[in-house]
């Protein structure tokens, strides 16, 4: 898939053949290789604030969708996942240079396994909603920090 440096909710977004490099967008571009279970898993978005797990949402596509995002029939699930599945996420967190505020770890859960997809850390969509106490916690966070 090829997506463009600069987006959101799968905007601009294209499957892309490896067989037709004549026929991919030009310029800067972001390269993610497609899974082909990603419709029968979904995508499981892990929520961190200040480094410590919140909560996991499905994001539970739509018959015959490629893309997770709203605007092509979507749906989200508080979902349950493994400590195993937890701590993988957690690396990704744990290996940035410096601890984010909140973080969102995309990918795919197989069994008790993840494969990251997206490590977000600007994105403005946490799924709050779906933990009770949530934004809550991320309110004292945000106040921490501002002192």
């Amino acid at each position: 898939m090829a997506k463009p440096v600069s987006s959101q909710s799968g905007h601009g977004v294209r499957k892309i053949d490896w067989s037709n490099m004549d026929q991919w967008p030009t310029g800067e571009m972001l390269l993610q290789e497609y899974q082909r279970d990603i419709g029968a898993l979904g995508e499981t978005t892990m929520t961190f604030i200040e480094g410590a797990f919140s909560h996991a949402v499905r994001r539970v596509l739509r018959p015959g969708e490629w893309r997770a995002n709203a605007q092509y029939g979507t749906t989200y699930e508080r979902v349950e996942v493994s400590r195993d599945v937890i701590d993988t996420a957690q690396a990704y967190v744990d290996f940035l240079p410096q601890a984010p505020l909140y973080a969102r770890v995309d990918g795919l859960v197989r069994g008790d396994s993840f494969m990251l997809m997206e490590l977000e850390l600007i994105d403005p969509y946490l799924y709050l909603e779906f933990a009770p106490g949530s934004a809550d916690v991320m309110a004292r966070a945000v106040l921490q920090r501002l002192g």
